[in-house]
């Protein structure tokens, strides 16, 4: 009878599966901050007051938890007493924030455990910040990767700083200027772009700084116009944060001297397939590329026109609604794009 017992405990008790939240400053979609210095070990605050906001955090496993965190904080050089780090938390969106622990700085390096416990019932959301501060640059607080863990809850966590669309340049000879163009689906903390120009595609030296748009959730279209160039030119994006990180994207060339071409005559959906023309009197090879917003590559293919390659399909079967980006590129460095949005 025991044994027959013991397999039925087996067989009906429920599978439950808990995630975890564990920091890493090398992926930012786990953690922001104000400022401070980012490294992927690590983020250090010196000489200034700065905040690490953690990603909500969710019970979804289980109808009530008593979930356990974990903050190591990192002592060094000298701090004193004016000198303060506070762990604080809040139970809602729009709730205050309410301090959890505060440690003072003292003279000798030092690490510092901050621990304790939360009861949560299923669906609440718990937040974390820390605030750190130090007069001086004698000394600073540190958070390494993997310092800061909480059990038992999943994290919702944060977008990429920048989501870009498209970072295309074409030349005006109307206006004798190049239009830079480029789009974005969604930005957070997202302080301004650095705009750059090479002739060899290798030295780059900024031509421009544009205001970024901090934190947005629809599309939004940036342009520079680079006027009178003088020959053609590499250009390259770099987006900054607020706290100072940084990403840079792929170069484009804009071509003036000898023919500006355009490589799309047509594209278009038809059925499961994208279907696109190439414009005649083009006999370099191309290079064909089908991406999504998020740089995935759905497709890539050599088309040469010289064999009556005019007309071409690429094979698509994901969802509807989805934009997507044609880019198909010459030899030259000629490049032209075109956007589709699968009915």
């Amino acid at each position: 009878m025991k044994l027959y017992i013991l397999l039925f405990l087996i067989i009906t008790a429920p599978l439950t599966l808990r995630a975890n939240y564990v920091v890493d400053f090398s992926n930012p979609a786990t953690f922001q901050v104000t400022c401070g210095t980012i490294q992927p070990s690590q983020w250090s605050v010196s000489a200034s007051t700065c905040e690490l906001l953690l990603p909500p955090l969710v019970l979804t496993t289980d109808t009530f938890l008593n979930i356990n965190y974990l903050f190591r904080i990192n002592q060094s050089g000298n701090l004193y007493k004016g000198d303060y780090l506070s762990v604080l938390y809040k139970t809602s969106l729009n709730g205050a924030w309410q301090t959890d622990t505060t440690i003072l700085g003292i003279v000798n390096n030092n690490v510092r455990d901050i621990r304790g416990q939360f009861a949560m019932h299923l669906g609440d959301t718990l937040y974390f910040k820390i605030v750190a501060h130090t007069r001086l640059s004698s000394g600073f607080w540190a958070v390494k990767s993997g310092d800061i863990s909480i059990s038992g809850v999943t994290p919702v966590y944060f977008p990429l700083p920048v989501e870009l669309m498209d970072f295309s340049g074409r030349y005006n000879p109307d206006e004798n200027c190049n239009n830079i163009k480029w789009s974005t689906a969604s930005e957070t903390n997202n302080s301004h772009f650095i705009l750059e120009r090479s002739e060899d595609g290798e030295k780059f030296s900024t031509i421009n700084i544009i205001p970024g748009s901090g934190n947005s959730n629809v599309l939004l279209n940036y342009e520079f116009r680079d006027e009178n160039p003088a020959g053609n030119y590499y250009y390259r994006l770099t987006q900054v944060d607020y706290d100072g990180k940084s990403e840079t994207f792929n170069p484009v060339f804009v071509k003036i001297k000898g023919d500006s071409r355009i490589l799309i005559e047509n594209a278009w959906f038809s059925g499961n397939a994208v279907q696109y023309e190439i414009p005649t009197g083009i006999s370099s090879r191309l290079n064909v590329v089908l991406s999504d917003l998020h740089g995935r590559i759905l497709y890539q293919s050599i088309v040469d026109p010289a064999e009556g390659n005019q007309r071409n399909t690429i094979p698509y079967s994901g969802a509807e609604g989805s934009m997507l980006l044609l880019v198909i590129s010459d030899e030259a460095g000629n490049r032209d794009m075109k956007k589709l949005i699968p009915l």
